[in-house]
């Protein structure tokens, strides 16, 4: 991974498969926090990005609706006006709740996720590993 890439509380990948919240983005390091609250220092390559699944959505929040009208099935409501709905396994989408699509951005990981919707919203989304 790249350090322009990533921004403190993002979520990445252990080598060993677990979790690890970023706390501190250093030009050769990164300090993490782990299972337990534990700190440790990895360089980036190190680490990898957490792809986003069906059962990653439902750690961000996101629910599937399972009807006739739903545009992509998956959805987060980011406040009264906006929503994010994930297609294709590769898009996120900012919808006004009329279901009109705002922008479709390319997203495949968490971090990317959270990033979009940080810049969105200027509020953390909830990560439940």
């Amino acid at each position: 991974m790249k350090a322009q890439e990533l921004r403190i509380n993002n979520w990445v990948k252990h080598p060993k498969g677990h979790y690890l919240r970023v706390s501190e983005i250093l030009r050769s390091l990164l300090s993490v926090k782990g299972p337990g609250g534990v700190r440790d220092e990895l360089i980036y390559s190190d680490v990898s990005p957490i792809p986003l699944t069906t059962e990653i959505l439902e750690k961000c929040g996101f629910e599937f609706e399972d009807n006739d009208s739903s545009r992509y099935g998956w959805y987060k409501r980011l406040n009264k006006h906006f929503w994010f709905s994930w297609c294709h396994l590769e898009f996120i989408s900012i919808e006004d709740s009329d279901s009109n699509v705002l922008i479709d951005i390319p997203c495949s990981y968490v971090h990317q996720l959270q990033n979009i919707s940080y810049d969105f919203t200027g509020e953390e989304l909830e990560f439940k590993p």
